[in-house]
């Protein structure tokens, strides 16, 4: 795993607060995460991105799935009507990251 690019996609604001950086793609068979060598989560849901089906799948999926916090944990404050999206997470950096890692190991 290239972990200057998960560094450029999950960043600290503040000592409880961590943003994170998408590229969302809807009507997926199943969700899933994996990393570009940009600094990218490429992140894939399964709701259409029809009327914010597929903001709310991934803020879901995200939080509660992903993540193991609370739907509230979760805003969305970028992109709502694009699949580049940044979202703002009430968790501390380090252990979104560490959350990320086992994910993404190989």
């Amino acid at each position: 795993m290239n972990e200057g690019a998960l560094a450029a996609a999950v960043q600290a604001r503040g000592a409880t607060t961590t943003i994170l950086t998408l590229r969302v793609t809807p009507n997926a068979k199943k969700a899933a995460v994996s990393l570009r060598d940009d600094g990218v989560l490429l992140v894939r849901v399964a709701a259409p991105a029809v009327e914010g089906a597929a903001n709310a799948e991934l803020l879901r999926w995200l939080t509660r799935d992903l993540l193991g916090l609370p739907r509230g944990a979760a805003t969305l404050t970028h992109g709502a009507s694009s699949r580049d999206k940044r979202v703002e997470v009430e968790a501390p950096v380090g252990d979104v990251t560490r959350r990320l890692r086992e994910l993404l190991a190989p």
